[in-house]
């Protein structure tokens, strides 16, 4: 049994040897939050260094700084939110591989640009916990639409922003 820390568990960080479903669908959940939280440090550390990225047939993306450089552009937008579900984990000892689908959306001004995604990722255990080595994105539709941004406001009787 693994000894954990209080600050590795609350990273969502432990070495591990053998990969578990669990271990995958954390990796995927934190992907989406750091995104959306715009947490780079954290995103970063989700990765190997030898990471090689392909997202909606660009050129491939290598490394974690190459990785953060790619993705600091969600910081454009006021605000984003990535809905991920994971299809298919399959964990093989050291290594996984896992199929999700998302949903990101992008808001600016009153502006929102919402994308339907499919990924594949491959990962390894490391002693940093389960990372990403390799991901492939695909964009299968995108859309365009009004929003109001802090709409709880409307309820409360406030002005949405």
């Amino acid at each position: 049994m693994t000894s954990v820390t209080n600050a590795q568990q609350n990273a969502g960080k432990c070495a591990v040897e053998a990969l578990t479903r669990d271990d995958v669908v954390n990796v995927v959940g934190r992907y989406a939050d750091c995104l959306d939280r715009r947490d780079f440090v954290a995103f970063q550390e989700l990765f190997t260094e030898d990471l090689v990225a392909e997202y909606a047939g660009g050129d491939p993306v290598t490394g974690r700084d190459g990785i953060v450089g790619f993705v600091q552009r969600v910081a454009l937008a006021d605000l984003t939110q990535h809905f991920l579900v994971p299809n298919v984990v399959e964990c093989d000892g050291a290594t996984a591989s896992v199929s999700f689908h998302g949903v990101a959306v992008a808001v600016t001004g009153e502006r929102a640009v919402v994308r339907g995604l499919t990924y594949t990722a491959q990962l390894v255990a490391t002693p940093d916990g389960a990372q990403i080595r390799g991901i492939q994105q695909q964009a299968l539709w995108a859309t365009e639409m009004d929003v109001t941004q802090n709409p709880g406001a409307l309820f409360a009787g406030g002005a949405p922003r």
